[in-house]
């Protein structure tokens, strides 16, 4: 019975930040600024109660356009540097910046305009309370934490999080539908 409870536990953590992704703005677009978005990384940690981000550091992130996709790479810096890096962070991502002389890889790009002893991997400053549910959040975390605004090839990467049959009966009848659609209304 515990575990039917966690199962569930764990597919509603998941769904709340798939949901709440779909807030985060569609950055591959000219015309969308992040600046202008109530979408924050940071509310993650509102939605997984049992994870929490180390003192003294502040998470965002940059959306990388490449050729062949887009989407974003995750980032913590240190609060005493939080004005600088949020005006850098907005100029990138609204485009102000160009990166295209760093080969548009997010690596190159973050050595490029941030300080990059500055910057860390935000999983590495993600701190558990001990329990069960705070290392299933934490797995929930690094799966999904990059799971919005994916554009053309990134979305090979687009993740389901399936804890509760539930979850699976939704996938296979959206994945049906979306084959009959596409067969013009034939199942093979």
């Amino acid at each position: 019975m515990k575990s039917k409870n966690l199962a569930k536990k764990t597919q509603s953590w998941a769904n709340k930040i798939k949901t709440y992704q779909k807030k985060a703005p569609n950055l591959f677009n000219e015309d969308v600024e992040k600046s202008a978005s109530e979408f924050r990384i940071d509310h993650y940690f509102d939605i997984l109660d049992r994870v929490e981000l180390e003192k003294g550091w502040q998470v965002d992130y940059l959306y990388i356009q490449e050729r062949i996709g887009g989407g974003p790479v995750i980032i913590a810096y240190p609060d005493s540097k939080k004005e600088e890096y949020k005006e850098l962070i907005n100029k990138i991502n609204d485009k102000e910046l160009d990166y295209n002389s760093c080969d548009s890889d997010s690596e190159n790009i973050i050595h490029t305009f941030l300080n990059y002893d500055d910057v860390d991997n935000y999983l590495n400053l993600v701190r558990l309370d001990g329990s069960k549910e705070s290392y299933l959040q934490f797995v929930i975390l690094a799966a999904l934490g990059s799971q919005f605004s994916l554009f053309w090839h990134a979305l090979y990467s687009d993740h389901e999080f399936v804890c509760t049959s539930e979850k699976a009966d939704k996938i296979i009848d959206r994945e049906t539908e979306t084959l009959i659609d596409y067969n013009c209304g034939y199942v093979y």
